[in-house]
């Protein structure tokens, strides 16, 4: 048996000072490695999954140190494994299935009993044939999902499929046995409301229920379809005693998984996508009371329609917050990257995320995460190296799912080189005071329109009237397009059929920059980074009027200027316009504010208050300096429903509160420095600058 360790770019089998690392190993014959399920146990890393051995798909099973190094590596030819595994004792349990069933049909489930070294010590199977008194279905196939340990059972669920003509009959079913000698011990049937009603996920909750999330499809007529995510929940004897129906939602659920929190609410993930009923992306976590309510919905992945977000597991960590990775794709930001990130239990909100792409591969799926005892991570997936071979990538990252210390920002490169990040993204959003009206506030986006060659085509659209004084609406502010060429380092402005370069990224310190979109040429004095809220960086260029060296204008590679992205023409001679930028968001998550204000102020789109502006320039914050504490208040009429303060570390970190008019932050264990706080109301919510001394 030959195994291969593929060391890829300089992070490669290097440990920072915190361990972290990242690896890819590739121990198939020919690839095609996925893990399926991880669990970690005294600092100990199991994990199982797929492979190839002799062409043919095959179980792999692996244990890893906390470094990373490799403990053990059994492969299993002629057997097939499913996704979820049961590790209880000194023993693991997964349903199986040999290649001579598969080839055959699967005509029943086999749970297989395995030691620790991976030695196979005994299976069993059942078909319903084989047994007396048999429930009622004629069951032509069988696929399972996985097991769990429930009251000394091992409990395989899956679905039986009866093919009826043109038509299928799904039924999910639950297979019992005893974990000692595998011995059958229970059939459960569940009942279908109509059509397909499968689970993907167990767990045993807090009150001692068997717990099934369950995909609830109904197909009332060709090409119709809705769907549900479900729970039903079991007792040890197996009756069916509590069911959430869920709202009705469009979409095809695959393989989405739920964890259990403390209060022993559970969050679900799925596919609620109507526009695309039949792709298989995971875009919402959901988190639903014991009593059935929903508490929140989070949309996991970036926000637009040209991005997607797939191959989701979640877990809850031992600070009680929801974890979770899988793979983000952006087409406009040419981005594929593994997604590790953390979202607060409480309110949903995004505590942090990160995104790592690297560059030679452009492919890389995260299926499992797991926590460490001193609250670092562990994530494996599969990395692609191309269309037919696959490896296994595994990663160690920190309590902020960090490789670098402090990395703050989204998007992070593990090797190759990165694709430049162009400033004309729908990827984000930008706050501006609007000049034709006091405390008028406008949000730029911008709208993708077509791609050819080396050029990309973009319009911007602007909500305006964010400030109620004209009744809502979107309208196109500029008629023109923006032309990117040299991957975006170079972006023209298109006006009556005549485009002028306005900004070239290219440029060194001493260069000049001539084009007829400005009068007289420009050169540049200063160019540097600086870092953004989120601890990202961002490059920045300082051009000064060869005719009057005075006037200077800064663009900032991601962001445009503060004066618009459509800069001043005839600022040298001293006129640059009242429109001024107050914030700027990436991802739509706050990454900057304009030095020259205090804060920044997002009314709601959907508001038609004409006090909703002023409310919110009303919230103050005070002291500020402030060494501890520091008090939020906003005028009565306006509630205070959370928080999100963003550290020097580039974290948020979320409080929710309980639609207070006022309310106290302690800041007393944070380092002094500027720090910036989001107040979320009913009518908007503004962001603060924020000293602590």
């Amino acid at each position: 048996m030959k195994y291969y360790l593929i060391l890829i770019g300089t992070l490669m089998g290097q440990l920072n000072a915190q361990d972290t690392f990242w690896d890819v190993k590739n121990f198939s014959d020919s690839g095609s490695e996925e893990p399926y399920h991880m669990e970690i146990r005294n600092d100990t890393v199991f994990v199982w999954g797929r492979g190839t051995c002799d062409e043919e798909e095959c179980m792999q099973y692996y244990q890893y140190g906390k470094d990373g190094k490799l403990i053990m590596h059994k492969e299993y030819p002629g057997i097939r494994a499913d996704w979820r595994v049961e590790l209880h004792g000194s023993h693991f349990y997964l349903p199986i299935s040999y290649h001579s069933d598969w080839y055959g049909g699967i005509d029943g489930f086999r749970l297989g009993k395995f030691n620790l070294q991976g030695d196979l010590l005994t299976t069993a199977k059942y078909d319903l044939d084989d047994l007396e008194n048999a429930p009622d279905f004629d069951a032509d196939f069988y696929y399972s999902y996985g097991c769990i340990r429930y009251d000394e059972r091992i409990v395989v669920y899956g679905v039986l499929i009866d093919e009826v003509g043109d038509t299928e009959k799904w039924q999910t079913c639950m297979f019992w046995y005893d974990e000692t000698d595998l011995s059958l011990d229970t059939i459960i049937l569940t009942t279908p409301f109509e059509n397909t009603f499968r689970p993907w996920d167990a767990l045993i909750d807090n009150d001692g229920l068997l717990t099934l999330l369950v995909e609830h499809r109904i197909e009332p007529s060709a090409g119709q379809r809705d769907c549900f995510l479900v729970y039903a929940k079991y007792d040890a004897t197996g009756n069916n005693v509590a069911q959430w129906d869920g709202p009705e939602d469009s979409g095809r659920y695959l393989h989405s998984r739920m964890a259990l929190a403390q209060d022993n609410s559970l969050v679900m993930s799925g596919s609620f996508v109507s526009e695309a009923p039949y792709w298989t992306d995971d875009k919402l976590l959901r988190r639903v009371s014991p009593d059935g309510e929903i508490l929140w919905e989070t949309r996991i992945g970036t926000t637009y329609a040209t991005d997607f977000f797939s191959y989701l597991d979640i877990d809850v960590g031992s600070d009680g917050h929801v974890l979770g990775v899988g793979r983000v794709s952006s087409a406009i930001g040419e981005l594929t990257a593994a997604y590790i990130f953390k979202i607060d239990i409480n309110t949903g909100k995004f505590i942090w995320e990160r995104f790592y792409q690297d560059w030679n591969s452009r492919h890389i799926f995260l299926d499992n995460i797991e926590e460490f005892s001193d609250g670092s991570l562990f994530v494996t997936g599969s990395y692609r190296y191309n269309l037919e071979e696959d490896g296994v990538i595994i990663m160690r990252v920190d309590e902020d799912g960090c490789l670098e210390p402090g990395c703050g920002g989204h998007k992070h490169h593990l090797a190759g080189e990165p694709v430049y990040d162009y400033l004309i993204s729908n990827q984000s959003m930008w706050y501006f005071q609007q000049p034709d009206a006091d405390g008028h506030i406008a949000r730029h986006t911008f709208f993708h329109y077509s791609i050819s060659g080396d050029t990309t085509l973009w319009h911007d659209w602007t909500d305006v009237n964010l400030a109620p004084e004209e009744p809502l609406q979107d309208v196109n502010m500029l008629p023109g397009l923006y032309l990117l060429r040299e991957a975006g380092k170079k972006i023209y402005y298109n006006l009556d059929g005549q485009s002028s370069l306005i900004y070239d990224f290219t440029l060194d310190v001493g260069d000049e920059f001539v084009t007829d979109y400005t009068e007289h040429p420009l050169v540049v004095i200063e160019s540097d980074t600086i870092t953004l809220s989120n601890r990202s960086k961002m490059r920045y260029w300082t051009l000064a009027c060869t005719e009057n060296s005075e006037n200077t204008i800064t663009w900032y590679e991601k962001m445009g200027t503060y004066h618009g992205i459509l800069w001043p023409r005839d600022f040298c001679s001293g006129d640059y316009g009242d429109q001024k930028l107050t914030c700027f968001y990436r991802f739509e998550r706050f990454a900057h504010m304009n030095p020259e204000y205090d804060d920044c102020l997002t009314p709601l789109t959907s508001t038609e208050d004409p006090g909703a502006y002023h409310s919110l320039a009303a919230i103050t914050a005070h002291p500020n300096p402030t060494t501890a504490h520091i008090t939020l208040t906003a005028p009565p009429e306006l509630h205070i429903q959370c928080t999100e303060l963003l550290d020097t570390r580039g974290v948020t970190h979320t409080a929710f509160h309980d639609k207070s008019s006022e309310v106290t932050l302690d800041l007393s264990g944070y380092p002094s420095g500027l720090y910036f706080v989001s107040v979320h109301t009913e009518e908007g919510s503004v962001v603060k600058k924020v000293v602590v001394e």
